[in-house]
């Protein structure tokens, strides 16, 4: 786990100054999925963990390559792209207002005050690395409590954007 962990920093701080848009900073977003993946855990404990993109991602290609790679502990990754369902337990894109989530659902974004529509994770671009960020009132929200839980390991790496 902690090799994981190292790579996934490693990854960050190797990254030039490139636009979210860029082929390799694409891959490197598909990469951040599969190892934030690593280190979430569903109270369901599912086999198989439901990635789903947002439609006309550019992510598609990349994470495709993901299916039914391990994850570790018994799990394996699925992906679709899809809109957010209640069989995506993380759902990568922008959210709109009217979109309904599952409380199991983690949700990722790149883009900028997502997280104000209520997705958990944000990544970005910082000092031309690719970092992100994590809001900590809704993962603790007792009003509306989550159905996974994000390892501790993971929530020390989030950064703030500038």
């Amino acid at each position: 786990m902690k090799r994981h962990l190292l790579i996934l920093l490693l990854v960050g701080w190797m990254l030039p100054a490139w636009s979210l848009e860029t082929p390799r900073v694409v891959q490197f977003t598909a990469a951040y999925l599969f190892k934030i993946a690593r280190f979430v855990e569903w109270h369901e404990n599912p086999r198989e963990v439901q990635l789903c993109l947002a439609p006309g991602s550019q992510l598609a290609e990349h994470v495709g390559l993901l299916q039914g790679r391990s994850l570790g502990a018994d799990r394996q990754l699925s992906v679709a792209v899809s809109g957010v369902e209640e069989k995506c337990h993380i759902y990568f894109g922008q959210l709109k207002d009217e979109d309904q989530v599952s409380p199991r659902t983690l949700t990722i974004s790149d883009a900028q005050n997502n997280m104000q529509r209520g997705s958990a994770l944000q990544l970005f671009l910082q000092d031309g690395h690719l970092r992100f960020s994590v809001d900590q009132d809704q993962l603790c929200d007792p009003e509306h409590p989550s159905g996974y839980q994000i390892s501790a390991k993971l929530l020390q790496l989030a950064r703030r954007p500038s």
